[in-house]
């Protein structure tokens, strides 16, 4: 196959009997206006496709009115314009309307393959094709793409038959890779699953599975290995817990390290000391607000529900780090409870459940330190203690290693996936051969 040099050089070459157009050639903006928008299908542009938005809840932001929104019917291509970094692209399945900031794209002739463009946008969002040609919206930072920009934008185009044939061979391939993809994705969720429940079990039943167990006395425990022991939280503590300190913005920036909400969320609950903040602070808040090794952290107060009582812990700490008034501290007893074991349970689905259980949600959700500080705690001797640490840490070193491989996997093949439709759309790849028409 013979390729010609177009003189757009983002284009390339490409077979000498395609062509490049203008896209007002092909497509027009069309801008139907619903008549009775309260009686359609109201879509919405999504990375996983167009789809049908639930107007019935509460959830997310839904306008006064959609009086004004532009009729979209199936097959039209949906484009937004807004955002050239994170917008995105896709054709509708769906008759419905749509807010009128996107663009809908309909075809000037039958000869034009929806398909086979639908990979051509997509291919420009992913990589930024159309991005050095927008212009910036200072205020949000977004990069948007003007009308006339757009319809005087080139596009590669095959002949017809051809256009077909390229539609049906990614079709065909990228079924198959999204297929592995959701395959892999599912044992990822699986070995997550599979973390959580050893975790759970190890610290409310320990390493022995024959051991004997007695009532913990808690009902939302159960049962508990003969031997263990059953505290509130405050009982394991040197002190009382901590609220952290409160600054104003324009302390931030410069000083000591400080630990903030979203530090907590690290998914082995180890708090990162290479990404935290910086705030100035005084001795005296120094000196209160000093954080140790093995001091614990909770979230006493989060936009979402799930959030509410995360707790991570910090050590081998490299510099004086201070935390915010959105987190509680303890100090753990370490005569009587290992802090890592601690961690472990705390963060629980046992735990977190119960943490969520006994929350209070206004505008944010809430937990007290008395409903903390009064939580159940089971453990075991000290060296048990150690010894599930220990165990826990080797067994989910070892899921964590799997997890890490598979989501590099996904990764490798999303990209393998990108690059085929991008070589197969620019005609890098001849699929005439792989298909019928």
């Amino acid at each position: 196959m013979f390729l010609n040099d177009i003189k757009h050089n983002w284009i390339g070459k490409v077979p000498n009997h395609w062509d490049v157009k203008r896209i007002k050639h092909l497509f027009h903006i069309k801008k139907e206006i619903s008549e009775i928008p309260e009686n359609e299908e109201v879509l919405s542009l999504t990375f996983g496709g167009i789809i049908k938005r639930d107007i019935t809840t509460n959830e997310g932001q839904l306008p006064e009115t959609y009086k004004g929104y532009t009729k979209i019917y199936p097959d039209d291509i949906v484009m937004n314009p807004m955002d050239l970094r994170s917008g995105w692209v896709d054709r509708s399945k769906y008759e419905g309307i749509i807010s009128p900031s996107y663009y809908v794209l309909n075809k000037n002739t039958e000869s034009t393959d929806i398909g086979y463009f639908n990979y051509q946008f997509q291919r420009h969002y992913k990589e930024r094709i159309f991005f050095p040609f927008g212009q910036g919206v200072s205020y949000d930072y977004r990069w948007g793409l003007g009308k006339e920009t757009l319809l005087n934008f080139p596009i590669i185009v095959p002949p017809p038959s051809e256009q077909k044939q390229i539609v049906s061979f990614l079709d065909h391939k990228t079924l198959k890779i999204e297929e592995l993809i959701e395959k892999t994705e599912q044992k990822v969720e699986l070995l997550k699953e599979k973390r959580i429940s050893l975790i759970n079990h190890c610290v409310t039943k320990g390493l022995n599975p024959n051991v004997e167990m007695k009532d913990s006395g808690v009902e939302w425990i159960g049962e508990i290995p003969v031997g263990w022991d059953t505290k509130k939280l405050k009982y394991v503590l040197k002190k009382k817990p901590d609220n952290g300190i409160f600054k104003k913005k324009d302390e931030f920036g410069d000083g000591v390290r400080l630990i903030n909400v979203g530090d907590l969320y690290d998914e082995n609950n180890f708090i990162s000391q290479e990404t935290l903040d910086r705030v100035l602070v005084n001795e005296s808040e120094l000196e209160k607000y000093k954080a140790q090794n093995n001091n614990l952290f909770f979230v006493r107060s989060s936009l979402k529900l799930e959030g509410i009582g995360v707790s991570s812990i910090i050590d081998n700490l490299e510099e004086p780090t201070v935390f915010e008034c959105h987190i509680i501290r303890i100090i753990p007893n370490q005569s009587t409870i290992n802090p890592y074991y601690l961690k472990l349970y705390l963060n629980s689905n046992l735990t977190r459940n119960r943490f969520i259980s006994i929350s209070q949600t206004v505008t944010m959700t809430t937990i007290s330190q008395d409903h903390i500080t009064s939580l159940e705690i089971v453990y075991p001797p000290i060296i048990e203690q150690r010894q599930i640490v220990e165990y826990l840490d080797e067994q989910t070193q070892k899921i964590d290693t799997t997890i890490e491989k598979e989501i590099q996997r996904i990764e490798l093949l999303k990209e393998y996936r990108q690059s085929l439709i991008s070589e197969v759309v620019t005609g890098k790849i001849d699929v005439r051969d792989e298909v019928a028409v």
